[in-house]
């Protein structure tokens, strides 16, 4: 059992696998806990591979109040403000999209800061790109998009760490390249990542490590559970999550488990404990 801590100012939490159920649903009682921490003066941030303007379709009743941590970490607003941006330069984005286009039963999601974009109708690869991206666009030409891009995406259906990671993986020292998901493989600038936009934030709020509480799931998040002294995978976490965390749920995505956390450590008696397990 480890004790409560009442001194949290921060709480971070990704999203798919997280927060939200297999069906992407916030948890039950979601808006009153989130309530409860803002008249507590303790502020409540997303981390997601999610769109900006995804995420604020979700939380739009209180999304003037908080972080959202867009696209793993590249870009980040609060009520409608831009606090932190990295791109990917124009020649690094098209050299992946050009590999991406090589491989097979390989798709391509290049993310810029406006819109989502891609080639081909595919029906399976839409209807999945459209559940995380609210603005979604199809070009005859990837190459030819003019924004900023945020990142270069892969989706193998098959399984990204199988299949898409070996083939970029030795870019990983010039770049951020993280499995996101199943199928989802995410290419970054190499300082952009959940845990860069953490630090960002942290700096701006005041807000030290030992005040920030942190939840992941998958490969994405590794940069995340370093961030922070609170660190939480989740129980349904990739192997690897659970190593990098301290602290591991007690109940998966499907249950709450982010909510019964938050209620455990900042709201139950401190001197009873919680009962996450160690990580």
């Amino acid at each position: 059992m480890v004790k409560g801590n009442r001194d949290i100012r921060l709480v971070v939490s990704d999203m798919d696998g997280t927060l939200l159920d297999r069906d992407h649903r916030l948890p039950e009682g979601f808006w009153e806990l989130e309530r409860t921490l803002h008249e507590r003066g303790i502020v409540f941030a997303v981390a997601s591979g999610r769109q900006y303007w995804n995420l604020l379709d979700v939380f739009e009743p209180i999304a003037d109040r908080i972080l959202i941590l867009a696209e793993n970490g590249t870009l980040v607003m609060q009520g409608g403000r831009q606090l932190h941006l990295r791109t990917l330069s124009r020649p690094d984005a098209h050299r992946f999209v050009e590999l991406g286009r090589t491989l097979p039963q390989t798709h391509v999601l290049l993310c810029g800061k406006e819109c989502a974009y891609v080639e081909g109708h595919d029906d399976q690869f839409l209807t999945s790109v459209r559940s995380f991206y609210r603005k979604v666009e199809i070009v005859p030409d990837l190459l030819a998009v003019q924004d900023d891009i945020l990142k270069v995406t892969y989706c193998d259906f098959r399984g990204a760490e199988e299949h898409s990671y070996p083939h970029v993986c030795r870019w990983s020292g010039d770049f951020k390249i993280a499995v996101a998901g199943i199928p989802w493989l995410d290419i970054t600038h190499a300082q952009a990542d959940k845990g860069v936009a953490l630090a960002n934030i942290q700096e701006r709020l005041g807000v030290t490590r030992a005040q920030t509480m942190v939840f992941g799931d998958y490969l994405n998040d590794l940069e995340l559970m370093a961030g922070a002294d609170w660190s939480f995978a989740m129980k349904n976490a990739h192997p690897r999550i659970v190593e990098a965390a301290r602290f591991r749920t007690r109940l998966d995505h499907n249950e709450g488990g982010v909510l019964d956390t938050i209620r455990q450590v900042l709201f139950e008696s401190a001197s009873s404990g919680f009962a996450a397990d160690p990580g």
